[in-house]
């Protein structure tokens, strides 16, 4: 009698697996949910725009809003020194690394020279840059193997955010 939705909608992300499921439907629950959680739709929009508002507090001193950026499985303090030492010293340059770390996928500063696929950028960030958190995460999670003390020296009680 336990309604295990929740749960499955976790672990199955495959839509055809909803036809598995209606084969054990047995009645609506009779009283509502007991989670204050929803799993809505448009919860990664949500998501984004939280993250983009802990960006801004990045900029600021501390702040408990900054945490919030390491929901996106960035780390704050990481994305902090390079943003600074980066984008704010040579915003939108070549020396920028938020604009020409993207290439040779992605080119954003103007040049004589480059590749067919330059023109296509708006395509290809869409296609990229949802894989960009979990490929930062995976990241900066391998390098807890890799590099002698990087767990104990680095990591802090909000990156398990």
């Amino acid at each position: 009698g336990t309604d295990v939705t929740e749960a499955f909608e976790a672990h199955h992300l495959n839509p055809n697996t909803v036809k598995v499921l209606e084969k054990f439907y047995k009645r609506d629950a009779k009283t509502p949910r007991n989670s204050p959680f929803t799993f809505k739709d448009d919860a990664s929009v949500t998501m984004a725009w939280v993250i983009v508002a802990a960006h801004n507090y990045i900029h600021k001193r501390t702040s408990w809003r900054m945490y919030i950026f390491n929901i996106g499985l960035w780390s704050y303090r990481d994305f902090r020194v390079s943003h600074a030492l980066s984008h704010h010293l040579y915003p939108n340059t070549l020396m920028d690394l938020e604009v020409s770390g993207f290439e040779p996928i992605v080119f954003w500063n103007p040049r004589k020279e480059r590749p067919f696929y330059a023109d296509y950028a708006v395509i290809i960030e869409q296609i990229l840059f949802p894989f960009m958190f979990i490929m930062n995460f995976l990241k900066r999670f391998s390098l807890n193997f890799t590099r002698p003390g990087f767990f104990t020296q680095h990591y802090r009680w909000h990156d398990v955010m």
